[in-house]
């Protein structure tokens, strides 16, 4: 049993030493070096949603139907919906989600893309300047090609960001307003992958001039509340790294782009700590995240307790490859009475032979080498009477780096495009591009951290945007698992990881994202748990590509994908609709029954509308029966054939045991728009007729994505 002491000035504080005064907690220390606390059992309060499937319209491949979208998410007892709103027929289509989904308790969020989905597909963009919107996407998409990476690079990209903010901006309006005629439906602004265009430590938007400052984020936030009476809120969606950019206070080390680090080179986080009396256990937990290519490069943990120079606790060479996207740390320290001194290092091993004759220098990066650190909480435990007292001490930082005095030329693709203006580099030269004097605009001391030069060190509090937003929407598109420390490990810390973040949101709402297809088979298990663990925490919890549209593929009344596609003069059409996520193992086809019993010979043409050839690996059109040995199976993006005739001679017999079946068929992947034509002719030339159509899933990983999610959803449901 725990019992909670009040701390008083008088008695026993002086074991904290410099510490502040806080209570105690009588309790048995921890003795395992790795903590896996177990989820507390929790009733679940969030609301549940998707984001990306709609159900659309049978006869019109480029529409959705509000009534039936609304219908399907109601029954598959959804909250929310996330809603994209890029072009003008998703404009369009939005108002008339809200309008349906009024009165019903559905909450919905309108989204936009960032440049990194598709800088193209903006009804929202005004280029030309003259207050209308649906312009051509703006100019700068090619800064670099056409200007370099000086500063007249710097300044292009940030015009074009200023296109992007405007049209962002125009949306947010918009929505304020709308938001008030609907004030119960119409509640949140979210866009997406944001957090590639925020400035924060690792990119200053004085080095990018992409990334975007605070105030230009408060723009959109104070859009979304300009009308009176505006419901409607702004939404970030990040990954869940990004919480340790834009959300949770911390600290970062790392190179800037086209940095060669040398042995010589470090960055120190450090922080000392004064202890009174001997801990009997000392434990520092945090989360962090890297981003490196490069495995000479090292991230370390030192210690040096009463007075003593630090040593190295642990290692690891900072390569991200197959390591988790978030980590949890639990480090069991041996402090002692006296100063104590514990430092995050990064450093880079000698430049070695590569065996084939070839000097290598450790810490070439393109695109640099990063270590973010989190929520960093060191703990300690005393004896006090006849129990134990447990403190928790704050963490006065200081930053450090020390960079090789000497210039590298700026060759080959260490240095990269980012510098073709210099001839010569250094590791003490100014990251930003708008001056060649780095002081006026990034810090650079053992206060405020090195920020200013090429070697990195410092904290992240003056990019923490809670201020300028009304919540965040991480996501996560893989499930794979990465061993004891992964963060995202729903039996692990993945609750941790939520719960601190939910703590420093405030009052700003947390709403997570999972991923239900992505293009390579998820596991099903990984994700319905993380549903489940972040139900019990965040404000929100939906799933991007939730297969909505499966909830219509056994009614009578089957619509959207699994509606019959119409006939067109005579030909058979199988259809996959614009804006739609591809649902694996998905299939339209068309099957003959000869009338009378009698076989039928025929030949069927193939023909699609395919628009691009860059989209091979996610359908399969195919004539199946008749007599052939095998279907004939084309991707239709990689046939390069307008017309395809089954057979090349001869004819298909359709019987009732081996009828003909004219089918498309989806194999994963993203959306895209295809329309695939039969047209089946007899001997006499006349079209066949008899056919049958049938649409469905037939693959079992899809099914229970559905299945499960469905069950999930009913499970955690609340009213």
């Amino acid at each position: 049993m725990t019992r909670v002491t009040r701390c008083t000035r008088h008695t026993w504080c002086w074991l904290a030493g410099a510490i502040a005064c806080a209570s105690v907690a009588i309790a048995k220390p921890p003795d395992q070096p790795i903590d896996h606390e177990k989820i507390r059992p929790l009733t679940p309060h969030a609301q549940l949603g998707s984001w990306e499937q709609s159900i659309k319209k049978s006869t019109d491949a480029e529409s959705d139907d509000a009534e039936s979208t609304v219908e399907a998410l109601l029954a598959t007892n959804q909250d929310f919906h996330i809603y994209q709103i890029d072009s003008e027929t998703d404009w369009e289509d939005f108002q008339e989600l809200v309008a349906a989904a009024s009165g019903t308790g559905l909450k919905i969020y309108a989204a936009m893309d960032s440049p990194s989905q598709n800088y193209e597909s903006s009804r929202w963009f005004d280029t030309d300047g003259d207050g209308d919107i649906g312009d051509t996407p703006p100019p700068g998409q090619t800064c670099a090609a056409t200007y370099g990476y000086g500063l007249d690079a710097w300044e292009c990209q940030r015009d074009y960001m200023r296109y992007w903010i405007d049209a962002w901006v125009r949306a947010a309006r918009d929505l304020s307003a709308l938001s008030v005629d609907y004030p119960d439906t119409l509640v949140g602004f979210a866009i997406n992958d944001l957090m590639d265009y925020i400035e924060q430590p690792a990119f200053p938007q004085c080095m990018d001039g992409l990334r975007l400052s605070k105030s230009e984020l408060a723009r959109n936030y104070d859009a979304c509340h300009q009308a009176p009476g505006s419901t409607l809120g702004f939404y970030p969606v990040i990954t869940y790294p990004s919480i340790g950019a834009f959300i949770s206070p911390g600290y970062i080390l790392g190179t800037d782009y086209g940095v060669r680090m040398s042995d010589t080179d470090e960055m120190t986080l450090r922080f000392d700590v004064a202890l009174l009396a001997s801990p009997i256990a000392a434990k520092l937990t945090y989360f962090q995240s890297t981003f490196s290519a490069d495995d000479d490069v090292i991230r370390s943990l030192w210690v040096g307790k009463n007075g003593m120079p630090p040593a190295e606790l642990c290692s690891q060479p900072l390569y991200a490859v197959d390591r988790p996207e978030v980590e949890f740390a639990t480090r069991m320290l041996d402090l002692d009475t006296g100063n104590n001194r514990i430092e995050f290092k990064l450093y880079a091993l000698p430049t070695y032979d590569d065996g084939c004759g070839n000097l290598v220098t450790p810490g070439c990066g393109l695109a640099g080498d990063w270590w973010q650190i989190w929520n960093v909480k060191l703990e300690y435990w005393v004896e006090w009477g006849d129990g134990i007292a447990h403190f928790e001490v704050p963490l006065t930082p200081r930053f450090f780096s020390t960079a090789d005095p000497d210039d590298y030329c700026a060759q080959g693709t260490c240095a990269g495009p980012w510098f073709d203006l210099y001839t010569t580099l250094n590791n003490n030269d100014c990251r930003c591009h708008v001056s060649g004097d780095c002081t006026p605009f990034l810090p650079d001391s053992a206060v405020q951290g090195r920020l200013a030069t090429r070697l990195v060190c410092g904290p992240n509090d003056a990019y923490l945007i809670q201020d300028v937003i009304d919540g965040v929407v991480p996501y996560s598109t893989s499930t794979d698992l990465h061993g004891d420390a992964d963060a995202l490990d729903p039996k692990l810390h993945f609750a941790r990881l939520l719960q601190a973040a939910k703590r420093d949101l405030g009052d700003d709402k947390l709403i997570t994202m999972q991923t239900a297809f992505t293009g390579v088979e998820l596991d099903t298990d990984v994700m319905v748990n993380r549903v489940r663990v972040a139900a019990m925490i965040a404000d929100g919890v939906g799933v991007y590509r939730f297969p909505l549209s499966m909830y219509f593929m056994n009614p009578s009344d089957r619509r959207g994908i699994f509606a019959e596609s119409p006939t067109v003069a005579g030909y058979k059409m199988a259809q996959w609709p614009t804006d739609q996520a591809i649902l694996p193992g998905w299939y339209q086809r068309w099957v003959h029954h000869p009338a009378s019993g009698s076989p039928v010979d025929m030949v069927v043409d193939m023909s699609d509308g395919r628009t691009s050839s860059s989209n091979a690996g996610q359908f399969l059109k195919s004539v199946r029966g008749g007599g052939l040995a095998a279907p004939y199976e084309v991707d239709p993006f990689a046939d390069g054939i307008d017309i395809d005739t089954i057979p090349d001679h001869g004819y298909l017999t359709s019987t009732v045991v081996d009828p003909v079946i004219l089918q498309l068929h989806t194999t994963g992947g993203t959306s895209i728009y295809l329309q695939v034509f039969f047209h089946a002719t007899d001997s006499t030339k006349a079209d066949v007729t008899d056919w049958t159509f049938e649409s469905g899933v037939d693959d079992p990983h899809t099914i229970d994505v559905y299945d499960r999610l469905i069950a999930v959803y009913k499970l955690l449901h609340w009213p």
